[in-house]
């Protein structure tokens, strides 16, 4: 059987693609495929042919596939796998959007707690690249196809947790999705509508998000394209009397992913919606206020809270070990950096613009050695690799600085 091998560039990066993520294995009982993490999948081959930190090539009547997602499909399995073993009991997960059924097959494969998996999708060639793809791995019965508009899914019942990845925008899903999750769990929403949430076309970031970003210029802007789509996930669940939390927030090259832990109760959406706020360009790292700005370059509304939920990270990390992940280097670094981020404050001090105010900046990690000597928190920031967060005023970053 000829082997595919799809090349990618490596980077030192945390969250970037690795060389040969997903390659050919020998074939089972004669079918033939590639294989992401420990799964054979069968992607129309149109869709291997971009690097793997870009969307595959779309092709009418075929299944869509992005090899760029390998990443984000390796922290869903620990994802899950934490969740479930924090629930002691077999959980399900609709995958609303399954596509080739990668995420899907993926998580019956290669998450070792109970689970139960939903993989629905509309079209007819997606539904027979799913039904492929569960023949050819063991996945124990942990799988069952439907075939549908997303919306009905959705509407018939509840699942713990709900995973949207369409190609482009969640929101035309999210308030369904936002229903469809039970007390207590998990809503996943994945965004490739990046350009917009970075504010590059602040009409679409406004229709599709409801809200402005005007921050588009600074290199902060991905985190706070992170932080509307938070936002907008918090919205969502407030008009259902329900509270969005943030638990784990990811922006990595083309895409933006956050997971909320989604919960009952009228007060606590109100508790939710205090954390709303919008963030301005008052310093060059920037700041949050509650209120809108009257003049300036703001954004908002957005979440201003924690992105991340430390506990969760520490069970994904304690789920990597003996997993056949797709990225298993950029996945570990990932992790190590979001459990650092997890209790780090907001303000990210950003060199290439403190540099035109306090001259040319240290090396990073020596401007954090210097912070925490001085008695601040300090950390890096899984979205820009020259970010640290930390607590210190403008005053103290200078000190530390030169």
């Amino acid at each position: 059987m000829p082997r595919r091998v799809t090349r990618r560039r490596t980077s030192s990066s945390p969250g970037a693609a690795e060389a040969n993520p997903v390659v050919a294995a020998a074939p089972r009982g004669g079918v033939e495929g590639i294989l992401e993490g420990a799964t054979r999948l069968f992607p129309p081959s149109t869709n291997l042919d971009k690097p793997n930190r870009a969307p595959g090539e779309r092709e009418k009547g075929q299944p869509f596939y992005n090899p760029g997602m390998a990443l984000n499909r390796d922290l869903s399995v620990l994802l899950v796998e934490a969740f479930a073993k924090s629930k002691g009991r077999e959980i399900d997960v609709a995958d609303a959007l399954a596509g080739t059924g990668a995420r899907s097959v993926r998580l019956a494969c290669e998450v070792g707690a109970p689970i139960l998996v939903h993989a629905n999708d509309g079209q007819p060639e997606a539904l027979a690249a799913i039904r492929k793809t569960v023949a050819a791995n063991e996945t124990r019965g942990r799988v069952r196809i439907t075939e549908g508009d997303a919306h009905i899914l959705l509407a018939t019942r509840r699942f713990d947790v709900v995973d949207l990845d369409p190609c482009g925008s969640p929101m035309p899903f999210l308030d369904a999705a936002m229903r469809s999750t039970r007390h207590e769990g998990l809503l996943c929403a994945t965004a490739t509508d990046t350009g917009a949430l970075a504010g590059k076309f602040p009409r679409v970031t406004k229709r599709r998000y409801d809200a402005h970003h005007g921050l588009h210029k600074m290199s902060w802007r991905a985190e706070v394209g992170l932080r509307i789509l938070a936002g907008a996930m918090v919205r969502s669940a407030a008009r259902f009397e329900r509270v969005a939390t943030p638990v784990l927030s990811v922006s990595s090259g083309h895409w933006m992913r956050v997971v909320c832990r989604v919960e009952d109760g009228k007060r606590d959406a109100d508790v939710g919606l205090k954390q709303l706020g919008f963030a301005v360009a008052s310093e060059p790292a920037g700041s949050f206020q509650t209120e809108r700005p009257a003049t300036g370059a703001w954004a908002g509304p957005l979440w201003t809270g924690p992105l991340h939920d430390a506990t969760l990270l520490e069970g994904m990390a304690a789920a990597v070990e003996g997993k056949t992940l797709a990225q298993p280097k950029a996945t570990t670094e990932l992790l190590d950096l979001l459990r650092n981020e997890a209790s780090a404050p907001p303000f990210w001090v950003v060199p290439d613009l403190l540099q035109k105010r306090f001259g040319a900046p240290p090396r990073r990690d020596v401007l954090m050695e210097r912070l925490r000597a001085a008695g601040f928190k300090a950390t890096r920031s899984h979205i820009d690799p020259q970010g640290v967060r930390t607590n210190a005023d403008l005053a103290s970053v200078q000190t530390s600085w030169n």
